[in-house]
């Protein structure tokens, strides 16, 4: 081993596996042999010092950085801090780390988490949150570690309102909880305070958002022979979860235990599962289940009926979209301009152009105005059926309509251009749609790289191109 002089490496490795001894013995074998010792090491050593509880030993190593003239970092001050804290030494801790701000350190968010975690440890929660804000005001998002430490000791102290409102900001800022926060409801009961039905409710949508639905599941569990009942929200929540993973199934029986149980589902965990359902293309679970929803007293409303026209429409099944569509209208709720949308889409993708076009031209007389998504759809509607003449003059209207052309729209009309011969007036559209600042999409480039190809490498195309994505990251044509 002396004849390999390890490298620090070697020794981070050691120090992994808690061989603090050893990492300190070959450390010094490495400065017997010559070798010179950088930042690196001496922060490798004097951390193996802090574990062993001998921070008195890292002080002294500290001084022998500054007379050999190596400049400590932020992780050397660090590992000391958090050397202090292990040991008991809090108040030491914090003056080191008033110290290195005084000394134009910039102490990092690891820095800030030990100490805001030994702060925790002695009770001194208040303090701890002041440094958790001074955090966020030196330009640090403070993360799981840091939320968990306060969370944690606000729960010991029985201050339940703090923990649930510190817990909220948590998941408000997306930070998602882990395995220790999903334990604080254990350790809340064991503190005499019980969490309620809005801390489960919070905790379910924060886990679902990561996944981890069957951690939900069994919270919801626990909450429920801790005494809480779930509400509509935590079974929603839920359910949710299971249906944006595809476990229709399992949503299905959250909603059968949600009814068994008393809890009265609303509208929108109605919609979460006829939603889930469509997208499965399980047409009739979701037509079912809105009848189910009339049976209970509730009305569908314009977002169940959008997932259910799209859903039909998606998995051609338009005769029935149409259907539901006039059964909508029939219970007097309104049309809204994305359930045209749909409707036209899926007339068109099923070749029934005369019938989309009559409900295009029926939108307004619904006192609705087609967006550029509708006349997207409809300019390529016909151009699919080889009336890109027609499609033009729509894609005109559009400007004297209050309706500017987006990238969508050109993209459109010009792709419905190609296929019906007509490459010399796509031209100008991809002219006028670049001189807009609009961007070809990747299947309009790949016709354009063809139409060069066959005219024999029309450096006017290249050029085009080469306008277009002069800011794109993606494209490189040379």
């Amino acid at each position: 081993m002396l004849r390999t002089r390890p490298r620090p490496a070697i020794v981070s490795a050691i120090v992994g596996m808690k061989h603090y001894e050893t990492a300190i013995s070959l450390l010094r074998q490495m400065e017997f042999f010559g070798i010179r010792r950088d930042v690196y090491t001496f922060s490798i050593l004097l951390n193996c010092f802090c574990r062993l509880h001998r921070s008195d030993l890292g002080f002294s190593l500290l001084g022998k950085m500054l007379k050999l003239g190596i400049q400590p970092n932020t992780t050397t001050f660090t590992t000391l801090a958090n050397g202090l804290c292990v040991e008991g030494k809090l108040a030491e801790a914090v003056l080191l780390f008033d110290e290195i701000v005084r000394n134009g350190y910039k102490p990092d968010l690891i820095t800030y988490n030990t100490i805001i975690n030994g702060l925790c440890k002695v009770g001194y929660t208040s303090g701890a949150i002041r440094l958790l804000r001074k955090t966020e005001q030196s330009g640090y998002l403070p993360d799981i570690v840091t939320y968990s430490s306060v969370i944690d000791r606000l729960c010991k102290d029985k201050l339940v309102t703090e923990a649930l409102n510190l817990f909220s900001e948590m998941t408000g800022k997306g930070i998602p909880p882990n395995v220790e926060v999903t334990r604080l409801s254990t350790e809340m009961v064991a503190n005499n305070c019980e969490p309620d039905v809005v801390f489960y409710s919070m905790l379910v949508d924060a886990i679902c958002k990561e996944g981890m639905v069957s951690e939900a599941h069994d919270i919801v569990e626990g909450m429920i022979q801790q005494g809480v009942d779930p509400n509509t929200i935590t079974y929603s929540t839920l359910m949710d979860g299971y249906c944006l993973q595809g476990r229709t199934e399992e949503a299905r029986k959250v909603l059968n235990l949600m009814i068994t149980t008393g809890c009265i589902p609303n509208v929108c965990s109605y919609y979460i599962l006829v939603n889930g359902f469509c997208k499965l293309k399980k047409k009739d679970e979701a037509i079912e289940l809105s009848h189910e929803m009339s049976k209970n007293g509730l009305v569908p409303n314009t977002v169940t009926y959008n997932a259910l026209i799209n859903g039909m429409c998606q998995h051609g099944h338009v005769h029935e979209a149409v259907e539901l569509f006039h059964i909508m209208q029939n219970r007097g709720i309104e049309a809204n301009i994305v359930q045209c949308s749909i409707l036209i889409d899926g007339l068109c993708q099923v070749g029934q152009l005369n019938v989309a076009r009559k409900l295009f031209c029926a939108v307004p007389l619904k006192g609705l105005h087609p967006d550029v998504f509708t006349y997207s759809i409809m300019i390529k509607g016909l151009c699919k059926e080889g009336l890109p003449n027609e499609a033009y003059e729509l894609f005109r209207t559009m400007e004297v309509s209050d309706c500017s052309q987006d990238s969508c729209s050109y993209n459109t009309m010009i792709k419905g251009f190609f296929p019906n011969v007509d490459a010399s007036r796509a031209m100008k559209i991809i002219h006028e749609m670049v001189d807009k600042g609009f961007s070809a999409d990747s299947s309009t480039a790949t016709m354009l790289l063809d139409l060069s190809c066959r005219n024999g490498g029309d450096q006017s195309i290249f050029e085009l191109l080469r306008r277009n994505y002069e800011d794109d990251q993606n494209v490189n044509i040379k």
